[in-house]
């Protein structure tokens, strides 16, 4: 299971796509700066979509995360979380500049983050760019942002579109895996029958070999006296002979196994059975 697995996901783009909102934000996190190490996040809110977010950027390896909310005690909890620093929230605007990526999730009624306060915060940063994720219903994030060089805005509205269309992309992708989880229970099943028909196998050749001793032993005295090597030459030579006879029989079987000709198998043991109770 764990080999298959591994197989899907090297060999199809189905974990290629974020499909949650909150991991969305390391998606556009990368787009904009490509690897997040040494990035600094600011989180405006502390609820749990907030917190989810956060676990998913600093997983992705941004090294410093900020927290602001109106309730300061909050603030500090989920900042605390991460070993990272609460902001106050009248500081918000002051502090917009420190963060290359803002997530917005709160409940307010009006823009959290306003024009003028990205305004300066490109001033603060010398227009190095910003990513602002704004996922609180309403807008909590000025729209007119977008309008400013170097800063990147994207709402529940953006992130929502661009979800679904991975979402189709992982069905397609899906059906991909399907066939190659097929393919893999099909060798699968093949293993186990050949597992379950090996002991038999074993047990016929076995027998054979038992039958080419038995015989030796009965014929022993026609051939006179021989020394312990030239004993074990032609017990060797004995049971090599018997092997190879019995080679392309065991081969059938495991085939006829294999293919699920179970009654073939049966029968055919019946028939040895019965041949090695019959007097001759």
């Amino acid at each position: 299971a764990f080999r298959v697995a591994k197989r899907v996901r090297t060999e199809t783009g189905i974990a290629a796509n974020a499909v949650s909102i909150s991991y969305m934000a390391v998606e556009l996190g990368r787009k904009v700066f490509g690897n997040l190490a040494q990035r600094k996040v600011l989180v405006v809110g502390a609820g749990e979509m907030a917190e989810l977010t956060v676990k998913h950027l600093v997983s992705a390896g941004v090294s410093r995360v900020m927290v602001s909310n109106r309730t300061a005690v909050a603030a500090r909890d989920l900042a605390a979380m991460f070993d990272g620093e609460a902001i106050e929230y009248e500081n918000l605007g002051r502090r917009l500049g420190d963060a290359d990526i803002v997530i917005c999730s709160t409940g307010a009624e009006h823009f959290v983050i306003t024009r003028e306060m990205a305004q300066e915060a490109l001033r603060q940063r010398r227009q190095k760019p910003i990513c602002i994720v704004d996922i609180s219903v309403p807008r909590n994030v000025d729209p007119a942002i977008a309008e400013l060089a170097n800063a990147f805005v994207f709402d529940i509205d953006d992130l929502e579109s661009v979800i679904a269309s991975n979402i189709r992309e992982r069905e397609r992708e899906a059906h991909l895996a399907e066939l190659i989880i097929e393919s893999e229970v099909m060798q699968f099943q093949q293993a186990l029958r050949s597992l379950d028909i090996g002991p038999a196998l074993g047990g016929v050749r076995k027998r054979m070999q038992d039958i080419a001793r038995e015989e030796m032993a009965r014929q022993r005295n026609r051939l006179g006296p021989l020394s312990p090597e030239q004993e074990l030459a032609v017990e060797q030579i004995l049971l090599s002979t018997v092997n190879k006879i019995s080679h392309p029989l065991m081969q059938s079987l495991r085939t006829a196994h294999e293919t699920g000709d179970v009654a073939d198998v049966a029968a055919w043991c019946e028939q040895f059975n019965r041949a090695e109770t019959d007097p001759e």
